[in-house]
């Protein structure tokens, strides 16, 4: 399988859990995040620090990435949950994969 075929199947399984994140209300996409990143401490302390800014970057109607801001930056995309240190370069963290679930929701 070529890299276009594995993004393409990464693209049809992360995209269904981007979609449920995208229409999540903030303060409960907010919550949802804490629980699925509670084994990434220093990822976590986002949310402990005010404000929390929720954006969502939409193009034709489709949402096409999340930002939770404070001092850093949660970026998330079809493909997973990356962490932007206000210092430094994106880091993946979580993959957007077959194992991947969001508990409750």
């Amino acid at each position: 399988m070529g890299l276009v075929d594995d993004t393409l199947e990464r693209l049809a399984i992360g995209m269904p859990i981007f979609l449920k994140l995208s229409d999540l209300p903030h303060l409960e996409l907010i919550e949802v995040l804490k629980k699925v990143l509670v084994n990434h401490p220093k990822v976590v302390g986002i949310f402990s620090v005010p404000p929390i800014l929720v954006r969502k970057t939409i193009d034709n109607d489709e949402v096409q990435e999340i930002n939770i801001i404070s001092w850093n930056c949660l970026k998330i995309h079809p493909l997973g949950i990356y962490y932007k240190p206000e210092h430094g370069t994106d880091i993946r963290i979580i993959d957007f994969d077959k194992y991947f679930t969001l508990g409750d929701k």
